[in-house]
């Protein structure tokens, strides 16, 4: 959750945690107060979803409102089950980004979304605890396939995602 470092509508611990509860959601939730996690994977933007394989390598990232992840993680999460890696991901269609956003000569897409330039490399790695204080290690060298959402509970996108994530999460 980057809700604390968001700008104008940063909110409390107490406010992400009562919206993590309004949400009934059990998927392990991490706060990133003091920015250690979100710069690692060079989120610049909420929702940011990024799909870590079994041997710590960035399989997939989406993010904003592109691909939808709802059709595209379900497959990708059981094919890297399955033992395969992004190579035999479905291509997928992504949706142009929005016209502010548009991609020029001297601005392409890796420059606009740093995140992903970590599709193909090694995960960042990091050992955090979750609200609940459990330990887990993020990131390569947790040998255990994962689904990383960076989100803000403020974020409207976020809020109807995170449902969604918590049924990747109990499935």
């Amino acid at each position: 959750n980057l809700d604390v470092r968001t700008g104008r509508l940063a909110r409390t611990e107490e406010q992400a945690l009562a919206h993590y509860r309004e949400l009934g959601l059990s998927v392990p939730m991490i706060m990133d107060p003091y920015q250690l996690i979100g710069p690692k994977f060079r989120i610049m933007t909420y929702p940011t979803f990024v799909l870590i394989g079994k041997s710590g390598t960035v399989e997939a990232v989406h993010f904003d409102h592109g691909a939808p992840f709802e059709s595209t993680f379900p497959t990708q999460i059981r094919l890297l089950l399955q033992g395969k890696t992004r190579s035999d991901f479905p291509a997928v269609a992504e949706a142009p980004p929005p016209p502010t956003t548009r991609p020029t000569a001297t601005q392409p897409v890796a420059r606009q979304r740093p995140v992903m330039e970590l599709v193909g490399s090694p995960a960042p790695a990091a050992s955090v605890k979750t609200i609940d204080n459990k330990e887990i290690r993020i990131g390569a060298g947790s040998d255990r396939i994962q689904l990383l959402t960076f989100y803000a509970s403020w974020c409207g996108y976020c809020r109807r995602a995170m449902p969604i994530v918590e049924q990747l999460h109990k499935d």
